[in-house]
């Protein structure tokens, strides 16, 4: 029988869920028309891998089944599929294996976690509250302000508040939330989602606790520190640039909303509420910066993670400082911590840059114009999970779709837990090589 390591067994049921995915929804009652199976697999991949990247419009394109995969997907993929595997095994009584319960921990917490059962069923009943609040406030937006029938709100309401969550991105609007630009309520509450979604969980656990505890671990504390910067640079950056470009026909306060918006959403979310290919170019790269860093560890979204930014920055102050070791809030971060931080955004960089290079050489049928800030903003999406887009996908060839897809399975599940996935066995180091300085800078 053979027995997979905890980054194996991750990798594979990623692997199988996007298969059985596709091929649901390649099934005539999923979807209107004609679809090629590639599309199919590209749609399942963009939900499990909660992206948000689309080749057909969501919206009208699948048929009232084919959303319920897709959301159903998006929320397996949001939590794990291991954790569904688990949440199974728990309630039929049977017990969880010792790899299971790795994964599990290693998905969701920092340290081992005392009670497996008790993790697993405070993952699904936080975000059960959570989506159902979102859901709520979404019905409210959508049935008495748009006017929808009951039905058509409750599904639109499930449906994006579990999108929102999970930071996937998929929307039942052919222009994502657009429409709903200066609509404070539906803004807010899909925001809030976004965030929540991206904390990670032991962040949320922490800060539920907190009255409890009366403390927050360094990680949450980096995480919320880091998150609350890049929200506030965003924010602060697109309204300075956009406020007489592309926004200049909208009132100040709309203004400020899309800007926060766009800011959090660029974070692993995927809805947007303006149209990206109006922006101004130094706005996209801003976006760009954004997606590359993404959401937490823990979380439902991707990227190099806000704590792999954070112990880097830190590492680089104690650097300037001149101090020994690398200090945060009065703690000291390990070593490990830090060649593990540095891994992570090497390798990024490095599946980044090769997916741009083969998408501008063969995942186009042509370029023109500005498509290379197209391209990398597409490559970066994928990878850091977001789903924003500046119009390129439908035009992607089978190859690009395909270089698109494997970006945003790295991206979902990282670099660093690819290769320890791929890895057939533990290497011992049973010596040591002489230490010998090298220059840098």
């Amino acid at each position: 029988m053979l027995r997979f390591q905890p980054h194996q067994l991750m990798l594979l049921s990623f692997l199988a869920i996007i298969i059985l995915g596709g091929i649901i929804l390649y099934l005539p009652i999923s979807h209107h028309g004609h679809m090629h199976f590639i599309d199919a697999l590209f749609t399942s991949t963009s939900a499990v891998c909660v992206t948000g990247l689309i080749v057909v419009d969501t919206a009208t394109f699948f048929t009232p089944f084919g959303k319920a995969i897709i959301a159903t997907l998006i929320q397996a993929g949001g939590l794990g599929i291991i954790t569904f595997s688990v949440w199974i095994l728990l309630l039929t009584g049977r017990d969880i294996s010792f790899r299971e319960k790795t994964v599990l921990e290693e998905s969701f917490v920092q340290e081992r976690f005392p009670d497996v059962k008790t993790l697993v069923f405070r993952v699904f009943k936080t975000t059960f509250l959570i989506e159902l609040t979102g859901a709520l406030l979404l019905f409210f937006v959508f049935y008495f302000q748009s006017h929808m029938s009951p039905i058509k709100a409750l599904g639109f309401s499930i449906f994006h508040s579990i999108s929102a969550f999970c930071n996937a991105g998929f929307a039942l609007f052919s222009d994502s939330f657009v429409s709903y630009c200066d609509n404070i309520l539906l803004n807010i509450t899909i925001m809030g989602l976004i965030v929540l979604g991206g904390l990670g969980f032991m962040v949320l656990f922490d800060l539920l606790d907190y009255k409890k505890r009366r403390r927050l671990s360094l990680h949450s504390k980096i995480v919320l520190t880091i998150t609350l910067i890049l929200i506030i640079f965003g924010t602060l950056s697109i309204f300075l640039v956009e406020d007489d470009k592309s926004f200049q026909h909208l009132p100040f306060k709309t203004k400020m909303l899309a800007s926060l918006f766009q800011s959090i959403t660029a974070r692993t979310a995927g809805f947007n509420t303006v149209d990206l290919t109006l922006l101004n170019p130094s706005t996209c790269f801003i976006l760009i910066i954004l997606m590359f860093i993404g959401a937490s560890p823990g979380s439902c979204g991707g990227g190099v993670k806000t704590s792999t930014m954070g112990i880097l920055a830190f590492s680089v102050k104690s650097q300037i400082l001149g101090d020994p070791e690398t200090f945060a809030f009065k703690r000291t971060i390990s070593r490990d911590n830090i060649g593990k931080a540095l891994t992570i955004v090497v390798s990024a960089m490095f599946t980044v840059s090769l997916s741009l290079f083969l998408l501008l050489n063969w995942g186009l049928p042509y370029l023109k114009g500005n498509y290379f800030l197209k391209t990398i903003f597409e490559v970066v999406s994928a990878f850091g999970t977001v789903g924003l887009s500046l119009g390129i996908t439908p035009e992607l060839t089978t190859f690009g779709k395909v270089v698109i897809i494997l970006t945003m399975f790295a991206g979902r599940l990282g670099p660093l837990t690819l290769a320890y996935a791929l890895r057939i066995k533990e290497k011992k180091v049973r010596f040591s090589y002489p230490v010998e300085r090298v220059m840098v800078g």
